[in-house]
Protein backbone atom coordinates (compact mmCIF):
# COMPACT_ATOMS: atom_id res chain seq x y z
CA UNK A 1 0.00 0.00 0.00
CA UNK A 2 1.67 3.20 -1.09
CA UNK A 3 1.93 6.29 1.66
CA UNK A 4 1.61 8.51 -0.08
CA UNK A 5 -0.98 10.94 0.14
CA UNK A 6 -2.83 13.31 -2.32
CA UNK A 7 -5.61 16.10 -1.46
CA UNK A 8 -8.75 15.53 -3.28
CA UNK A 9 -10.95 18.75 -3.14
CA UNK A 10 -14.20 17.68 -4.05
CA UNK A 11 -17.04 20.82 -4.43
CA UNK A 12 -19.77 18.85 -3.27
CA UNK A 13 -22.72 21.30 -3.34
CA UNK A 14 -24.18 21.21 -0.04
CA UNK A 15 -27.69 23.00 0.44
CA UNK A 16 -28.70 24.33 3.96
CA UNK A 17 -31.33 22.42 5.03
CA UNK A 18 -34.08 23.53 7.21
CA UNK A 19 -35.63 21.79 10.09
CA UNK A 20 -38.89 21.89 11.32
CA UNK A 21 -38.44 22.68 15.30
CA UNK A 22 -35.26 23.36 14.98
CA UNK A 23 -33.15 26.59 16.90
CA UNK A 24 -32.00 29.17 14.26
CA UNK A 25 -28.58 28.23 16.11
CA UNK A 26 -28.22 24.42 14.63
CA UNK A 27 -30.69 24.83 11.28
CA UNK A 28 -27.66 26.80 9.25
CA UNK A 29 -24.74 24.17 10.80
CA UNK A 30 -27.09 21.15 8.50
CA UNK A 31 -25.97 20.58 5.40
CA UNK A 32 -26.44 17.99 2.66
CA UNK A 33 -24.77 16.64 0.13
CA UNK A 34 -24.11 13.39 -2.20
CA UNK A 35 -20.56 12.04 -2.46
CA UNK A 36 -20.23 10.05 -5.52
CA UNK A 37 -17.40 7.05 -3.84
CA UNK A 38 -17.13 5.40 -0.93
CA UNK A 39 -15.32 7.23 2.12
CA UNK A 40 -13.53 6.64 5.25
CA UNK A 41 -14.49 9.41 8.37
CA UNK A 42 -12.88 8.46 11.85
CA UNK A 43 -13.21 4.67 12.18
CA UNK A 44 -16.05 4.19 9.73
CA UNK A 45 -16.27 3.41 6.26
CA UNK A 46 -19.13 5.19 4.24
CA UNK A 47 -20.83 4.12 0.80
CA UNK A 48 -21.12 6.73 -1.50
CA UNK A 49 -24.84 8.54 -1.26
CA UNK A 50 -26.71 11.09 -0.10
CA UNK A 51 -25.48 12.51 3.76
CA UNK A 52 -26.47 15.07 5.79
CA UNK A 53 -23.32 17.08 7.88
CA UNK A 54 -24.09 18.39 11.18
CA UNK A 55 -22.04 20.20 14.02
CA UNK A 56 -23.15 18.68 17.20
CA UNK A 57 -23.77 20.46 20.19
CA UNK A 58 -20.98 18.53 21.86
CA UNK A 59 -17.27 21.07 21.34
CA UNK A 60 -16.21 19.71 17.60
CA UNK A 61 -18.08 16.68 17.22
CA UNK A 62 -19.74 16.59 13.96
CA UNK A 63 -21.86 13.45 12.71
CA UNK A 64 -21.97 12.48 8.63
CA UNK A 65 -25.11 10.45 8.48
CA UNK A 66 -26.49 8.55 5.28
CA UNK A 67 -29.65 9.86 4.72
CA UNK A 68 -31.47 6.46 4.16
CA UNK A 69 -30.17 6.25 7.97
CA UNK A 70 -28.17 2.97 7.22
CA UNK A 71 -24.30 4.40 8.10
CA UNK A 72 -23.61 7.43 10.65
CA UNK A 73 -20.24 8.28 11.84
CA UNK A 74 -19.37 10.80 14.46
CA UNK A 75 -15.83 12.35 14.30
CA UNK A 76 -13.82 15.16 16.80
CA UNK A 77 -13.11 18.00 14.88
CA UNK A 78 -11.27 21.27 15.05
CA UNK A 79 -12.02 24.71 14.26
CA UNK A 80 -10.04 26.43 11.40
CA UNK A 81 -9.82 28.98 9.49
CA UNK A 82 -8.56 28.70 5.52
CA UNK A 83 -6.98 31.07 3.41
CA UNK A 84 -9.71 30.71 0.30
CA UNK A 85 -13.16 31.81 1.08
CA UNK A 86 -15.71 29.49 -0.49
CA UNK A 87 -19.28 30.79 -1.76
CA UNK A 88 -20.34 26.96 -1.27
CA UNK A 89 -19.67 24.85 1.45
CA UNK A 90 -17.64 21.86 0.57
CA UNK A 91 -15.91 18.44 1.87
CA UNK A 92 -12.46 18.19 0.84
CA UNK A 93 -10.95 14.26 0.74
CA UNK A 94 -7.75 13.42 1.47
CA UNK A 95 -6.28 10.16 -0.83
CA UNK A 96 -4.56 7.87 0.68
CA UNK A 97 -3.59 3.55 0.07
CA UNK A 98 -6.19 4.24 -2.50
CA UNK A 99 -9.07 5.33 0.03
CA UNK A 100 -10.59 8.64 0.48
CA UNK A 101 -10.71 10.39 3.93
CA UNK A 102 -12.83 13.13 4.78
CA UNK A 103 -10.55 16.07 6.15
CA UNK A 104 -12.24 19.33 6.10
CA UNK A 105 -15.79 21.02 6.30
CA UNK A 106 -15.31 24.46 4.68
CA UNK A 107 -18.14 26.79 5.27
CA UNK A 108 -19.69 29.36 2.97
CA UNK A 109 -16.82 32.11 3.92
CA UNK A 110 -13.44 30.80 4.65
CA UNK A 111 -14.64 29.10 8.32
CA UNK A 112 -15.28 25.45 8.91
CA UNK A 113 -13.78 21.96 10.62
CA UNK A 114 -10.87 19.75 10.19
CA UNK A 115 -10.15 16.55 10.60
CA UNK A 116 -6.42 15.58 12.14
CA UNK A 117 -5.05 13.41 9.64
CA UNK A 118 -1.56 12.37 9.47
CA UNK A 119 -0.06 9.10 7.37
CA UNK A 120 0.08 7.23 10.43
CA UNK A 121 -3.59 8.06 11.05
CA UNK A 122 -4.69 7.01 8.15
CA UNK A 123 -2.69 3.68 7.97
CA UNK A 124 -4.37 3.50 11.55
CA UNK A 125 -7.96 3.48 10.00
CA UNK A 126 -7.64 2.08 6.82
CA UNK A 127 -6.69 -1.19 9.50
CA UNK A 128 -9.71 -0.41 11.52
CA UNK A 129 -12.18 -0.68 8.89
CA UNK A 130 -10.02 -3.81 7.23
CA UNK A 131 -11.03 -5.26 10.26
CA UNK A 132 -15.10 -4.79 10.49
Amino acid sequence: MSKRTTRVRMVLTMALMAIAGASPAHADQMLVTTVPFDFIVGDARLPAGAYIVTEMPQQGMVSIARKDSQHTAFVLTIRAVFDRASSTPELVFERFGGQHFLSQIIGEGNEGREILLTPEIMERELQHVALK
